[in-house]
């Protein structure tokens, strides 16, 4: 092969070799999973339960069975780590031990049986769930705690729409 041939290929080569090195790592035990034929999109929000096809509590094994390989993911020093799914308009924070802990859609096509949604007023909230359990201010914006792990983030003092859902967020009154 001439030198151009190898300068070609190292240049068809070098995005993927990027793109792969800046990965998180994923351990042998959580990958290799091929994406199921048929996934549930129903992008139903299940407050404690589920947001779309995935579930709080499920393994990461059992989320690469539902909706396959995360498109990025970041770690943390704690040992958490946030799965982004593009595709889906979610992020998934997975603990130590492997489980979904957490769910954030952050596309409004996502909504509970009542319509709830990103984007929705406070006032529907209030009228389908009634009072938080606790409310709290977080620099500028109102963070509404509901049924003990859903959270609901409204703008400046409570007065506009949703900005933030996350299912599994509401501990210890602490977002």
């Amino acid at each position: 092969m001439s030198e151009r041939q190898y300068a070609r290929i190292a240049t068809a080569l070098l995005p993927l070799l990027t793109a792969s090195a800046c990965r998180t790592y994923i351990p042998p035990s959580t990958r290799h999973y091929d994406p199921p034929a048929a996934i549930s999109r129903d992008n139903l929000i299940v407050p404690g339960v589920r947001i779309g096809p995935v579930k709080l509590g499920i393994t990461v094994r059992e989320l690469y069975a539902t909706v396959g390989k995360e498109y990025n993911s970041t770690d943390f020093p704690n040992g958490n780590s946030r799965l982004w799914y593009s595709d889906l308009g979610l992020y998934v924070w997975v603990n130590e031990n492997d489980h979904v802990y957490k769910i954030e859609p952050y596309d409004a096509r996502y909504a509970t049986r009542d319509g709830i949604r990103l984007g929705s007023p406070k006032a529907d909230l209030v009228a389908h769930y009634g009072q938080p359990e606790w409310t709290k201010l977080v620099m500028t914006h109102e963070v509404d705690c509901y049924l003990g792990d859903t959270r609901y983030d409204l703008g400046p003092s409570g007065k506009a729409n949703i900005y933030y859902i996350a299912l599994g967020s509401c501990d210890d009154g602490d977002p």
